[in-house]
């Protein structure tokens, strides 16, 4: 099942089930996983995300970037054939100008399993974010976002991790979030601590 919000907008996206989209929010070319819901007035776009995600409003995926360095101009009329203006000094693109973290899939961004993005935050196309992360509130993401790690800042820098090496090893292996709901619902008890949880597979 989905739940849609007032004025959203999706188009040529998946949904794996019991999902929620916010109002006002534009939902294109993206995977979405069972049980991730998203925010009101958020921008995804050419996004695959995982299961048990939350995703809070506002959040957008920059899609393209501009050459910086060794170009004299950063302006698409030298790099791009179809230049926004109309009129471009190059026969063939000569910039990337969109990054993918999944080229193969023509993925823009990528979201692991159970991962929480806080209002406000900006990812940057190219970019990984890894299973159990957590980004904190209006940081801008710029590079991969290593599993179970908590970030934030402009850009993202990584403040803290949520557990142990031992027991983010543990959590990757054990996947939880791909067991069928029925089991998840027998365990929700034990999702409180991760020692009791752990204590579930001794």
């Amino acid at each position: 099942m989905l739940k849609k919000g007032f004025f959203t907008r999706i188009k040529n996206s998946t949904f794996a089930g019991d999902n929620s989209i916010g109002h006002f929010a534009h939902i294109h070319n993206c995977n979405i996983g069972r049980m991730s819901y998203v925010g009101s007035r958020c921008t995804l776009i050419g996004t695959d995300i995982g299961s048990f995600c939350s995703i809070a409003a506002d959040v957008r995926i920059i899609a393209g970037e501009h050459p910086a360095n060794t170009w004299i101009s950063t302006h698409p009329s030298f790099y791009s054939k179809n230049c926004a203006t109309g009129i471009s000094f190059v026969e063939e693109d000569k910039f990337q100008q969109v990054k993918y973290a999944n080229s193969d899939a023509k993925r823009i961004v990528t979201i692991g399993n159970d991962v929480w993005i806080g209002f406000g935050v900006r990812i940057m196309n190219g970019v990984h974010i890894g299973d159990g992360a957590i980004v904190a509130t209006s940081a801008l993401v710029t590079k991969d976002v290593e599993p179970y790690s908590i970030v934030g800042g402009i850009p993202a820098k990584k403040i803290g991790q949520r557990f142990s090496d031992e027991e983010i090893d543990f959590l990757l292996a054990n996947k939880w979030w791909e067991k069928d709901m029925e089991w998840i619902r027998t365990h929700a008890s034990s999702f409180d601590n991760i020692e009791k949880y752990r204590k579930l597979f001794v």
